[in-house]
């Protein structure tokens, strides 16, 4: 064997074992001065503040729409009130043009016998007078309103009726939230017992969780006598 390969120069393997793995190629240069990170604290501390900036708005955002809403609600049941009392007046009058003879007796409301002392519906879209005013049962939703948009073969009017005499959702009426009543209450005047009435229309209605309620009052007067 060549004598070339028995040997291996010491100074040759002390070079190679005593290499040195090579430093990380990049360093991270700070120019003198420490690196600081945020702590837990200040993390959360962060994190509260822009909850607060941004739920804040989001709660206010909230609320204006809720009163929105109530507020449309509630222009809805002022002129749903003021229908039935209009309505009552309505009839008043048919009875002195259709029926003279009615002015000045206790008879002067005819038509309206359901609402005298007593709380009835009223529902002027319904067919024949006869369904138009009706009694108001306990625990029942005789006085639901109910809503009628039309379809787009057959366009309604938006008109408001009975839950009973529109047979609830049938044929394009849909419950509302809203329920009507009317009570007429007969005031005498001197010895006269017929003089006048008073009217009582309430309309109340549930926006969100909250029950509200509004009521419009009007009087009739017996001047056809």
């Amino acid at each position: 064997m060549n004598s070339k390969y028995k040997k291996i120069n010491p100074s040759l393997r002390l070079k190679v074992c005593s290499l040195k793995p090579a430093a990380f190629p990049h360093k991270l240069k700070t120019n003198g001065s420490k690196l600081k990170a945020f702590s837990l604290v200040e993390t959360l501390v962060a994190i509260a503040i822009i909850s607060i900036a941004v739920i804040a708005p989001m709660s206010l955002a909230q609320h204006s729409l809720f009163a929105s809403l109530y507020a449309r609600d509630e222009v809805t049941a002022f002129y749903l009130a003021q229908e039935a009392i209009e309505y009552a007046r309505n009839v008043r009058d048919d009875n002195a043009i259709t029926i003279p003879s009615l002015a000045g007796t206790a008879n002067w409301l005819q038509g309206l016998d359901n609402c005298i002392n007593q709380t009835c519906g009223i529902d002027p879209t319904a067919s024949g007078n006869g369904n138009q005013v009706f009694k108001c049962k306990p625990n029942t939703n005789d006085c639901l309103l109910t809503f009628n948009s039309g379809t787009p073969s057959n366009p309604g009017s938006d008109l408001y009726g009975s839950v009973n005499r529109n047979n609830g959702s049938n044929n394009g009426w849909v419950n509302t939230i809203f329920t009507r009543t009317l009570e007429i209450t007969p005031v005498a005047v001197g010895n006269d017992p017929n003089a006048e009435a008073d009217l009582t229309a309430t309309v109340s209605w549930q926006t969100g969780s909250i029950t509200r309620s509004i009521s419009v009052s009007g009087k009739l007067f017996d001047w056809y006598r």
